[in-house]
């Protein structure tokens, strides 16, 4: 049977979300040992895509997912509008965290991470959105 989301279970997915944008977070503004030159190392990732983009989306659309199964907004009162605060708060996070690495040594900020911040938010929104539909729309199993 597909029951809601019961207080308990939603308490520890919001506790995993904090863990998870914790260490995202942490991760991201940590100094970075310098050695003088460009200590940046470009790997390709699929479609050409920088590996380092591929690590914020998914990293980001982890930390949306994460929102939308652990509150309400998958429930019809909600609606769009409530994915839509979801993208703009993972993204908003995501850019906050790019300023926050203008200002540490041996980081810097970066609109392309900004982006691959903000499409990850919209990657993970879908997915749990599409993986709640996929759930509920089940037959359940009555033996």
């Amino acid at each position: 049977m597909n029951a809601p989301l019961g207080g308990g279970r939603r308490s520890g997915l919001l506790a995993l979300l904090v863990v998870v944008a914790a260490v995202v977070f942490i991760g991201s503004v940590l100094p970075l040992p310098t050695t003088g030159g460009d200590t940046a190392v470009a790997i390709a990732g699929p479609f050409g895509v920088g590996a380092d983009k591929v690590v914020h989306a998914a990293s980001y659309a982890v930390i949306a997912g994460l929102a939308v199964w652990g509150t309400r907004v998958r429930d019809a009162e909600y609606g769009l509008l409530g994915l839509v605060v979801i993208v703009l708060g993972v993204a908003t996070f995501g850019a906050g965290v790019e300023v926050v690495q203008s200002v540490v040594p041996g980081r810097t900020a970066s609109g392309g991470d900004a982006v691959a911040n903000t499409v990850g938010a919209v990657v993970g929104v879908a997915v749990a959105l599409g993986w709640w539909v996929r759930t509920r729309s089940r037959p359940t199993d009555r033996r």
